[in-house]
Parts: C-alpha cells; sequence; structure tokens
C-alpha cells in the first residue's frame, strides 16, 4: 500500500465499476474492500460502486479514517448513506499515523453512529508497535467502551 495526504491520484467510477465487472465475472471473488487512501475523498462515486458491487452480488467493506464525522448529524447521515448503497462492513482505522490528520473525536463519532446502523460488522482498526504513542487504553476511553483485540499471525496487537 502506498497511500497519505500527498497522493493526490484517484479513480473514476468508469474505473472502479470496471474492474468491479470484471471481478464479478471473471474470478472467484466475492468481497469487495474500498481502501485508500481516504475511499470517502471520492464523494458520490464511492457510493456508486459500493451499490455496484451489490448489484454484482458482491460483498463490500470500506476502509475509512472518519475525517468526515465532523459531528454527530455528518456521522450518521454518511453512516446511513453507506448503507443505502449496500455497505456490509466498516472499518474504522486510528493509530499514530492517522493522528496528525483526523480528530479522534471523529473515529468515536463515526463508530457510535455505525454501531446504530445495520452493518454486518463495524471494525476499529488500531495499529501498535514498540514506538506507539496512541495506546489500547487511550482507544477504550475514547470510544468508551473496551473492543475485543485481535493479534496477527506474530502475536503482536494489530
Amino acid at each position: 500500500m502506498n497511500s497519505g495526504p500527498e497522493r493526490k491520484g484517484r479513480l473514476t467510477f468508469t474505473q472502479i465499476r470496471g474492474w468491479i465487472d470484471e471481478i464479478a465475472h471473471q474470478t472467484e471473488i466475492r468481497t469487495i474492500i474500498f481502501a485508500g487512501g481516504e475511499p470517502l475523498l471520492l464523494g458520490p462515486d464511492i457510493f456508486a460502486a459500493i451499490s455496484h458491487a451489490r448489484l454484482r452480488c458482491l460483498s463490500t467493506r470500506l476502509v475509512t479514517n472518519a475525517y468526515w464525522a465532523l459531528n454527530d448529524a455528518r456521522a450518521r447521515d454518511i453512516c446511513q448513506k453507506l448503507v443505502d448503497a449496500g455497505l456490509d462492513e466498516l472499518n474504522i482505522s486510528i493509530d499514530d499515523f492517522h493522528l496528525p490528520y483526523v480528530d479522534p473525536l471523529n473515529v468515536r463519532r463515526a463508530f457510535q453512529a455505525a454501531r446504530r446502523m445495520d452493518f454486518q460488522s463495524v471494525v476499529v482498526v488500531h495499529c501498535t508497535g514498540p514506538t506507539t504513542t496512541f495506546n489500547d487504553e487511550q482507544l477504550d476511553a475514547l470510544l468508551g467502551e473496551q473492543l475485543p483485540r485481535l493479534f496477527d499471525g506474530a502475536r503482536e496487537r494489530t
């Protein structure tokens, strides 16, 4: 993956639709993951892409940093649009890389709004390592609950 605020490239809906069609017809892949950079920067195209994948009988997951959850009403609105488009799973990322760019309160608002919606799952992705400054206890305090922890193959927190 090579993403970050300095990257300015953008996929068009036509490109995304073509890849979804190719995947649906020529592979056994059954889940499309929209990740980034930040897929919601695509605006209406991301909702159209999710809907198109649903029409092709593909499940969908979106990975976001929740930059868009500036207040509770906006968080609910975007989550509802994702549900209406047919999104199955929402993953929200927060870690040392994201914190300089996204207010942690956005993550909390997005998480709380998403938990009230009809997603198959809502996941908070928090990567840690030896030099991590944002830790599990801070995440629990931010979200107001302790989420289950999963680990990578090396049994390190992911």
